[in-house]
């Protein structure tokens, strides 16, 4: 993977994660951190699209999130499409 195509990837990871986040559960990061205990810090980084989260931790975030893990991955590989057709 290059290392435009990491950054990619944490940029939609953490674009996802913001929209289910904001617009769908409308809930803090302190309110996401503590259902997943993990530091508010991280996962700011995370959301921004600067760090990339271990499994486990994605792992957490869809579920404190109440998303559904393939309707997740959908919009994952909706978006690399987008991007993909913008080139």
């Amino acid at each position: 993977m290059s290392k435009k195509d990491y950054e990619n990837t944490r940029r939609y990871f953490g674009n996802l994660m913001y929209t289910h986040r904001r617009e769908k559960k409308n809930i803090s990061m302190d309110t996401l951190a503590n259902a997943t205990n993990l530091d508010v810090n991280n996962l700011s980084r995370i959301e921004r699209g600067e760090q990339m989260p271990e499994s486990t931790t994605i792992a957490k975030i869809i579920e404190a999130l109440d998303i559904d893990p393939i309707e997740f991955h959908k919009n994952f590989c909706e978006q690399i499409k987008i991007d993909e057709l913008k080139k």
